[in-house]
């Protein structure tokens, strides 16, 4: 086994303890953590399977033991705790899938590059930061997206969906609308594409 597949089975095997359940379509409930991870690595190989082992690893874990961060949950067990904050979360998954990495033979430029990944702190002209982010997006809008549009009211929806997909580069926009044919997905692509930035329309990463 390689030390990517290594990794990416202990992330697994940890986000299959997150006690939150998300629905699938056809099958049982999955616990939230680890669907998400392989709904990522999943749609990493469709869009960008040129990807390296530090995009695999932090798509696959970028939300390793969020569940012990989750608000609802966190103040169940200590009512009378602070409320964890994201930053929290990211610090902690950040940390321990960098240990997890170093115990499985990753250097430590590659552990820092996933933990700066995570914080949000990578060197932006790598282009690995922005592929996590239309990676997140693409799962977005593959997974969530239509959930999302039943919940919410239409007034709200542009907002919600330029929030969602306003990080995406254009490449993957360009992506999310061959891969979705719902109108107001659609719409809202088309209407982010021609405002994005000229950084959102040149990814050097995915060339």
């Amino acid at each position: 086994m390689s030390m990517l597949d290594e990794v990416l089975e202990i992330i697994d095997q940890i986000n299959a303890q997150d006690p939150r359940m998300t629905a699938t379509v056809g099958a049982a409930a999955v616990p939230s953590d680890l669907i998400y991870g392989l709904r990522m690595s999943l749609v990493c190989d469709r869009f960008a399977p040129m990807a390296d082992d530090c995009v695999k690893i932090a798509a696959r874990g970028q939300y390793l033991e969020s569940w012990l961060f989750d608000e609802t949950l966190a103040s169940a067990e200590s009512p009378s705790s602070p409320a964890p904050t994201d930053e929290q979360q990211r610090a902690h998954s950040a940390d321990k899938l960098a240990k997890i990495m170093a115990a499985n033979g990753y250097d430590d430029q590659a552990c820092n590059t996933v933990r700066n990944l995570l914080l949000g702190s990578q060197d932006a002209s790598d282009g690995r930061l922005q592929l996590l982010e239309d990676l997140n997006g693409l799962v977005f809008v593959q997974f969530h997206a239509q959930q999302a549009i039943a919940k919410f009211d239409k007034a709200n929806l542009p907002q919600l969906l330029r929030n969602a997909l306003s990080k995406m580069s254009d490449e993957a926009l360009s992506f999310a609308w061959q891969v979705t044919d719902d109108p107001i997905i659609t719409g809202s692509i088309q209407s982010i594409r021609k405002n994005l930035s000229p950084q959102k329309k040149s990814v050097y990463y995915l060339d």
